[in-house]
C-alpha cells in the first residue's frame, strides 16, 4: 500500500488601503495536510487544517479506502526535487512604512484620484512525499500591490487599476507606473479609426485565453464535446502562435508539480506549437481513459481526489519588444475589459471599459468605451501579430500580446 502526504501552506501579510490611506495590517498563516492511501484500485484520504496528528490521518485514509473511491493509477514515485526561493523583497519591519510612503506620495502627486485595495507579501509552500520514493517540495515568496484607482469626480466604483507582483519591489518604479496610468486616463482621445486594427492585450489578461483553456480540456476532447475535436495534430492557428502549459517556479511563481506529484520536463508542456494543436491537458485519469499524453495538469483541494484542471499557461514570445512588434503603428491597448466572452463556435466579443492609445512605449491617452470583436481562429491565426518579451514595467510580470481585431465605439 502506498501512503502519501500532501502538505500546503500559505502565509500572507496584507495591508489594507482605503481612500489613499493605510487602514490595517492583517497576517494569515494557514497550513493544510492530507494523507492519501492507495491500494491499486481506490484512494482514501484523511485531512486536517492546522496542526495535526499524522498517524491519525493515516488511519483515517486507510479506513476511507472502504468507500471504494476509484483511483487505479500508479502514484508518482522515485523523484526527489526541491525549489526554495525566499528573497527578502521588503523587510518585515519596513513593510507598513513602505505602504505608508506609497500612499503619502500618491496623496501629493495624484490628488485628483483615490487609491484603494491592498499590498501583500505572500509565501507559498507545498510538499508531496510517499513511501514509493517521491519527495517534492516547493517554497516561494513574492510581492503583490493592487490598487483600484477612482477619479475623485467620478461616480464609478473604479476607473482604472494597477497591479504589480513578483520578486522585486521598487518604490520609484511603482509610482512612475501609477502616474503613467493616471496621466493617460486624464488625456481623453477620440477613436481615430473604426474596424480592423492592431489591438494589444496584457499577457496576464485571462479573457483572451479562456476559450483555449476551455477547449483544450482533455475530458472535453476525449468526449468529442470540444471545439477542437478532430484537430489534434492539425494546424489550426498561425505559424507564430504557440501556447504552453507552464509551471516554471522561476518565472510563473507557481508550484512545479501538480496535485498528483507529476512534473513536466522543464516544468512546461506545449499544447499548441507553431499553430498545430499537439495535445490537450490531462491528469492521470483523463490520460488513461482517452489514451492521451499525461501533462501534469491535476488540480483540486488538498482533501479532494485530484482532477483535471489547468494550472497555468503562457504564449511563446515571438519578438523582444512590443514596439518592434507594432512597427511604428499606433495600437489600442485593452486595459480593463469585463463582460466579454466566446460563443460555442469561437466568436469573441467584449466591451472594453478602459483602453489607451499605445505606441509600444507610452500610453498616449484614454479612448472612449469600445467593443472588440474577432474569432478564436482569427485572433490566433492570420490576425495574430505576436507576443513580446518586454514587460509593462520593470516591476510587472505582464508582457504584451498583439492581434488585429474589429474595433467600434459603444
Amino acid at each position: 500500500m502506498i501512503i502519501e502526504k500532501y502538505f500546503i501552506r500559505s502565509k500572507h501579510s496584507i495591508i489594507n488601503i482605503e481612500n489613499t490611506q493605510v487602514k490595517s495590517l492583517k497576517k494569515k498563516d494557514i497550513s493544510k495536510t492530507a494523507i492519501r492511501a492507495y491500494n491499486g484500485k481506490s484512494i482514501g484520504i484523511g485531512s486536517a487544517i492546522g496542526n495535526c496528528d499524522e498517524a491519525k490521518l493515516t488511519a483515517e485514509a486507510r479506513k476511507a479506502l472502504k468507500k471504494n473511491i476509484p483511483y487505479a493509477f500508479p502514484p508518482s514515485s522515485n523523484r526527489t526535487e526541491s525549489f526554495v526561493h525566499l528573497p527578502q523583497i521588503i523587510k518585515e519591519d519596513d513593510f507598513v512604512n513602505e505602504a505608508q510612503d506609497i500612499v503619502s506620495e500618491l496623496r501629493k502627486s495624484r490628488p485628483d484620484f483615490i487609491f484603494s485595495h491592498e499590498m501583500c507579501m505572500i509565501e507559498s509552500e507545498a510538499r508531496i512525499s510517499n513511501n514509493a520514493g517521491l519527495d517534492l517540495s516547493y517554497k516561494n515568496r513574492y510581492f503583490e500591490l493592487g490598487l483600484l484607482i477612482k477619479e475623485k469626480k467620478s461616480s464609478n466604483i473604479m476607473d482604472a487599476f494597477v497591479d504589480f507582483h513578483g520578486k522585486t519591489y521598487d518604490k520609484k518604479e511603482t509610482l512612475k507606473e501609477i502616474d503613467r496610468v493616471c496621466s493617460a486616463f486624464n488625456k481623453k482621445m477620440k477613436l481615430e479609426k473604426k474596424g480592423r486594427q492592431p489591438v494589444v492585450f496584457l499577457s496576464e489578461d485571462g479573457l483572451i485565453y479562456s476559450k483555449l483553456i476551455s477547449e483544450l480540456d482533455g475530458m472535453k476532447i476525449g468526449t468529442k464535446s470540444s471545439l477542437f475535436t478532430g484537430l489534434i495534430g492539425k494546424k489550426a492557428f498561425g505559424e507564430n502562435f504557440s501556447f504552453i502549459q507552464s509551471c516554471d517556479p522561476y518565472t510563473d511563481f507557481t508550484c512545479f508539480f501538480d496535485a498528483e506529484g507529476s512534473v513536466n520536463n522543464g516544468y512546461q508542456c506545449p499544447l499548441i506549437e507553431n499553430g498545430v494543436i499537439l495535445r490537450p491537458y490531462t491528469d492521470k485519469k483523463t490520460a488513461a481513459e482517452y489514451k492521451f499524453q499525461q501533462t501534469a495538469s491535476a488540480v483540486g483541494e488538498f482533501d479532494a481526489v485530484p482532477r483535471s484542471g489547468f494550472p497555468g499557461g503562457r504564449l511563446k514570445n515571438t519578438v523582444k519588444s512590443i514596439k518592434e512588434l507594432l512597427g511604428g503603428k499606433k495600437a489600442v491597448l485593452v486595459y480593463i475589459a469585463s463582460g466579454g466572452d466566446f460563443t460555442p463556435d469561437g466568436d469573441f466579443s467584449s466591451p472594453v471599459q478602459l483602453a489607451f492609445y499605445f505606441d509600444g512605449k507610452d500610453f498616449l491617452g484614454r479612448l472612449p468605451q469600445i467593443q472588440v470583436k474577432s474569432n478564436i481562429y482569427d485572433m490566433f491565426g492570420k490576425s495574430f501579430l505576436g507576443a513580446s518579451e518586454d514587460k509593462l514595467s520593470p516591476i510587472s510580470p505582464c508582457s504584451f500580446v498583439a492581434m488585429e481585431m474589429d474595433v467600434s465605439e459603444i
